[in-house]
């Protein structure tokens, strides 16, 4: 879009409502939690439509209204000085007296001499190829006198004499650039108004596209976390889950499926941190010491066969990621009875990486928790409570920035806080 907007190929009009239209449904967009995704995809495309039309027809509308306009006020004052000049010219010439010793008689003699000798001047510049253009003019000047004395007409004081006539056309015709000069002056500053609407319109765009890509992509999210393919691989923690190193961790694993898949065996790979640990048929338990503090990282890979191992069928995999702290989880050994839990601080300073990475660690460090504390909210709102740490960042990224990040993590806080004072247990 931002190669659409140069200032010779585009403007475009939009009124002050539009403007506040737009910029609120960018805004308004991702606030209603109760609106689907594929709704707020809808309305953001019809804002953008919607946008970009209003800055066709203000670009059009520039280009017709604005035409080329003196950028200072000089050229108009270089204008006006000109033609002021050429009047106070044609007054003097009306205005001063012919001296008596020049009778028109004496006057015609001179001119007629001044031609003769004007003559020779251009013949030889036409024998040499010159132009003499001011040889030119000058002969032609003085050809008007001529025939004016001629017509008993003074040359230089008559009002009706060659001279003043074309004085009179000169005048005329800056008089008319003048006018021009002058209207085009009152419509730069509307063309100023108009560039400056047309690039909040810009603005409102921009902004509107950048909501968009988040909207779709968060569509994308949801859609790939509810669409549930022929047979999928899922992966959950068995009892608590701790929060040192050196403790032992089990995690379980299930083939789901929405159709009968015949009397197939299934191979189940564990991993953990990338590397296999152990392997089997229907081997749907895998217990390990949690080996480093920080991101840990559990996968399963499943496979299948139904002719006893001589061909073998992708399934699918599914992972989850814990973070482990210096000091035991708080979290994991609290009281579900009802206890006072710690709330965890959600503060991030900007929208940096850094802080989006701190993000994902406390989202996947919630979503244990609500996993030790058998909250399912893993299962009623997947989107909110699960463990891909790059799904959390991403989402930050494109579209939590720093308050949305904070507004998150808290949702998640009270979500816990009601699930451990037993109004919330799934």
């Amino acid at each position: 879009m931002a190669g659409l907007f140069s200032r010779k190929t585009t403007r475009s009009p939009v009124s002050l409502p539009f403007i506040c239209f737009a910029v609120a449904l960018s805004l308004f967009a991702f606030s209603a939690l109760d609106r689907t995704e594929a709704a707020t995809v809808k309305e953001l495309e019809t804002g953008l439509r919607d946008c970009q039309a209003s800055w066709d027809r203000l670009n059009q509308r520039i280009l017709k209204e604005c035409p080329y306009a003196p950028t200072r006020n000089e050229t108009c004052d270089q204008i006006k000085d000109y033609m002021d000049k050429k009047k106070k010219e044609r007054a003097t010439r009306l205005n001063t007296p012919m001296p008596s010793f020049v009778t028109p008689e004496r006057l015609m003699e001179g001119i007629k001499k001044q031609i003769s000798q004007l003559s020779e001047r251009l013949l030889y510049c036409e024998n040499y190829g010159l132009s003499c253009r001011s040889e030119r003019e000058e002969m032609d000047n003085l050809k008007d006198q001529l025939e004016d004395l001629q017509a008993g007409r003074n040359p230089i004081t008559d009002p009706k004499s060659r001279a003043i006539k074309q004085l009179d056309e000169l005048i005329a015709k800056k008089e008319r650039e003048y006018a021009a000069c002058l209207e085009s002056s009152k419509k730069r500053d509307e063309c100023f108004r108009l560039e400056g609407q047309l690039k909040s319109v810009v603005r409102s765009c921009d902004e509107i596209k950048q909501n968009l890509a988040g909207a779709k992509a968060s569509q994308q999210q949801a859609s790939q976390q509810q669409k549930l393919p022929l047979e999928t691989v899922k992966i959950f923690v068995s009892g608590k889950l701790p929060n040192q190193v050196g403790k032992q961790a089990t995690y379980q694993g299930r083939v789901e499926s929405d159709a009968w898949s015949g009397n197939a065996l299934y191979g189940y790979y564990w991993y953990l941190n990338g590397q296999v640990r152990t392997k089997g048929y229907n081997q749907t338990t895998f217990t390990f010491t949690i080996p480093q503090k920080g991101l840990n990282k559990v996968m399963l890979r499943v496979v299948k066969t139904k002719d006893n191992g001589k061909t073998w069928q992708n399934v699918g995999e599914a992972s989850d990621s814990f973070y482990t702290e210096e000091k035991s989880n708080p979290f994991a050994q609290a009281d579900q009875t009802g206890k006072v839990r710690t709330r965890k601080p959600c503060k991030y300073a900007d929208n940096s990486a850094s802080s989006c990475a701190q993000y994902s660690r406390d989202a996947i460090a919630q979503n244990n928790e609500n996993l030790s504390l058998g909250c399912g909210y893993d299962k009623t709102n997947s989107i909110r409570f699960h463990g891909k740490e790059a799904d959390h960042s991403g989402w930050c990224k494109t579209i939590g920035k720093q308050q949305g990040a904070v507004s998150e993590c808290n949702a998640r806080e009270d979500m816990l806080d009601t699930c451990i004072s037993g109004k919330g247990r799934r």
